[in-house]
Parts: C-alpha cells; sequence; structure tokens
C-alpha cells in the first residue's frame, strides 16, 4: 500500500452520508470529500486509520457527467453544504441510495421498497434556519459558518441556500454587533461573550427570530449593550426581525443551546402556514 504521503489514484464506487466519495485500495477504505460515484481522482491522504483513511483530491482525472460548478462562492471553504458539486437530479438520486442502503446494509431489512427522493419546488434560498458561529479570530470578530472539518470561521456575504430575509438579518447583525464593544468567544482562551448567533424565519409571512448564544451570564453593563443592540434591529421593521433572545450555554462541545434563555426584545414565536396547518413555534 502507499505511504501516508503518496498521491494516490482512486475510482469512486459510492457516497456514504458525509457525502464523501467511497474507493478502495485493496480492499483498505478510502472517503474522498468532493467525489462523486463513477469519478477518477488523484488524491493525497491526510487521516489514516487501520481500517479507513481520508485523502483530498489533487485532480479529477474523470469527471462525473453529473458534476456542476457550485453555485455558491463559499463552497469550497464553507462547511454549511456539501453537494452543491452534483446536480440536483443526482443529490435526489444520492440521497435515496442513502436511504436504501441505510435500510438494506445497516439495517439489514430483508424486503423494502424505497419511493424515489420527491424533488422541492424550491432548489435554493429555502433554508428557513442558520447557526452562525461567531469567534475572535486573528485578531478580530468573525460571524459565519465553521470551515469543513475546522473550527475556523468562514465569513460570508449571502447564502444561496438561506432564505433571502435570513440572509439580510445576518449582515444587518454582522455589522452592529461587530461595530459594539461586545466580545466574541475565543476558544483557545475559553473568554468573550458571544458563541452563536441563530436565526430563523417564516417563509409564508417572511417574519424572523434571532438568538444571541453566550458563553456564560452577561455583566449588567454587557446585558445593558446587548437589549440596546437587540432594540435597534427589532425596530429596523423593513427586515421584519421579530425578536431577540439570549441563551446562556457556559458548556464546553459543539452543542449549541444551553438550559436558560430569556427575551431581549420583541416578540419570542413565530407562526407559520404549512397547507392547512397553522403552526406557532419559536426560535
Amino acid at each position: 500500500m502507499s505511504s501516508f504521503d503518496d498521491k494516490v489514484a482512486l475510482t469512486i464506487e459510492g457516497m456514504d452520508s458525509k457525502a464523501r466519495g467511497i474507493a478502495r485500495m485493496d480492499g483498505y477504505v478510502v472517503f474522498v470529500p468532493g467525489a462523486l460515484v463513477g469519478e477518477t481522482v488523484m488524491a493525497k491522504f491526510v487521516e489514516r486509520r487501520k481500517h479507513y483513511g481520508i485523502a483530498v483530491i489533487e485532480s479529477i482525472l474523470k469527471s462525473s457527467d453529473y458534476r456542476v460548478p457550485p453555485k455558491c462562492k463559499y463552497y469550497e471553504a464553507c462547511g454549511g453544504c456539501d453537494l452543491q458539486h452534483a446536480s440536483y437530479d443526482h443529490q435526489l438520486h444520492i440521497k435515496n441510495e442513502l436511504v436504501v442502503e441505510a435500510i438494506g446494509r445497516i439495517g439489514k431489512w430483508p424486503d423494502f421498497d424505497v419511493e424515489p427522493t420527491l424533488p422541492s419546488p424550491q432548489v435554493w434560498r429555502y433554508r428557513n434556519k442558520a447557526i452562525f458561529q461567531a469567534r475572535y479570530q486573528g485578531g478580530r470578530k468573525k460571524l459565519g459558518y465553521f470551515a469543513k472539518g475546522t473550527h475556523e470561521v468562514v465569513e460570508i456575504d449571502d447564502c444561496p441556500i438561506l432564505d433571502p430575509l435570513l440572509n439580510d438579518i445576518y449582515r444587518l447583525a454582522k455589522c452592529a454587533i461587530e461595530d459594539s464593544d461586545i466580545t466574541f468567544y475565543d476558544e483557545h482562551r475559553g473568554k468573550g461573550l458571544v458563541r452563536n448567533v441563530v436565526v430563523r424565519s417564516s417563509l409564508s409571512s417572511q417574519k424572523a427570530l434571532m438568538a444571541l448564544v453566550l458563553s456564560r451570564k452577561p455583566y449588567p453593563t454587557e446585558l445593558n449593550g446587548l437589549k440596546r443592540i437587540s432594540a435597534q434591529l427589532v425596530d429596523d421593521k423593513p427586515f421584519n426581525l421579530q425578536g431577540i433572545l439570549l441563551n446562556i450555554n457556559a458548556s464546553g462541545g459543539n452543542f449549541v443551546w444551553g438550559p436558560s434563555t430569556l427575551l431581549l426584545a420583541g416578540d419570542d414565536s413565530l407562526q407559520e402556514r404549512l397547507g392547512a396547518f397553522e403552526l406557532c413555534y419559536g426560535i
């Protein structure tokens, strides 16, 4: 078998649930992010374990007919989504195959039928929730998504899978918070106040909520600053931001929410219509 640093030619035979291509070298499984079934790629190992390895694409020797240019300019760096390099029809096929794999090979069900994956009438601008990472990195505050496989924040100005209202609110909140005295979380030092900014919209009413997730209970001056910023954002009527909540998560790890939540400004719920149903929910 090739050494860890060698480049190897791999033929992609399948896809896993993380949208990584699957190749095999004499029975040894190699996961290749960004590769599609049927492709042959020149890849380099970045991780090797006893039963599997991970390799990154150096070049594509044979491209899939289903490969398309990603619509998002941040796609290669950002960890927000995984399949923009595949056509939408092929994405549906991949998801169907993953269900078949989960039920048949992993679940070991002997007889079953899986209906084709139904396409969405709205391929872009459909997602009504986003969790942005607030970090102090490189000597400044950064708000965005984590880069793939890291905790390095990728700042964006527009996410093509998000409801446009959430993109507007993200840009509004980014400017307001970054220009304030409110600190962002520094993972290396375990200091800084804001860890996450969570936004959710109602697609039918085109209204939204926001939550600021903090690393600790804010000091009185910090709380007053957060209330002031929140009131200004909610009062900016064209953005339809209905309310801003504060959540405190002092624990370690990647779980977003803590046990304590309070309302900073506006309302704490949204109304959504789904067919004949009227739904009421929070952030």
